[in-house]
C-alpha cells in the first residue's frame, strides 16, 4: 500500500469527524490543517479556534478582518455579510493580509467553495447593497 491523495482525502474526512466531537465537548472549533505526506508517511496541522457569540469559529482570516478591515476601507461589522457577484451570493469569512491583490476571502453560499476577491470588488458590492463603506 501507498499513500496517495485519495487515501489521505478520505483519512481527512475521518479526522474531521473526530475532531468535530472533541471539539463540541471543549466549545472549540477543530479541524485538520495542512498536509504533507510520503509515499510511506504523512502529516495532518491541527487548526483549532474559538467559537464565536455568534456561533461561528473565528478564524486567523476573520481575526485578521475584524483587526485590519479599517486599513482596506471596509469595517469589522462587514465580517459575514453577504454580497452578490457574477449572479452568486457570497459571506465574507476572512482577510488575508498577505494577498496583496486578492485579500478577502468569501464563501459561496451555494456550494460553500472559498474564493478571493479584490478589495475593490468588495467595496463596490457593499455600497450597492446600501452597506455603509468608509472613504
Amino acid at each position: 500500500m501507498k499513500i496517495d491523495k485519495a487515501l489521505l482525502a478520505k483519512t481527512r474526512i475521518h479526522i474531521d469527524n473526530a475532531l468535530e466531537d472533541v471539539g463540541k465537548e471543549l466549545g472549540i472549533s477543530l479541524k485538520a490543517g495542512s498536509c504533507s505526506y510520503t509515499p510511506s508517511n504523512f502529516t495532518f496541522k491541527l487548526e483549532g479556534s474559538l467559537i464565536g457569540d455568534d456561533g461561528i469559529a473565528v478564524t486567523k482570516g476573520a481575526g485578521a478582518f475584524k483587526l485590519l478591515a479599517h486599513s482596506y476601507g471596509l469595517k469589522a461589522e462587514h465580517l459575514h455579510k453577504e454580497f452578490k457577484d457574477d449572479g452568486d451570493t457570497y459571506r465574507i469569512v476572512g482577510l488575508n493580509p498577505k494577498a496583496r491583490k486578492f485579500p478577502i476571502q468569501a464563501r459561496r453560499i451555494s456550494d460553500g467553495a472559498i474564493y478571493k476577491f479584490p478589495i475593490d470588488t468588495i467595496r463596490f458590492a457593499m455600497m450597492r447593497d446600501g452597506q455603509e463603506v468608509p472613504a
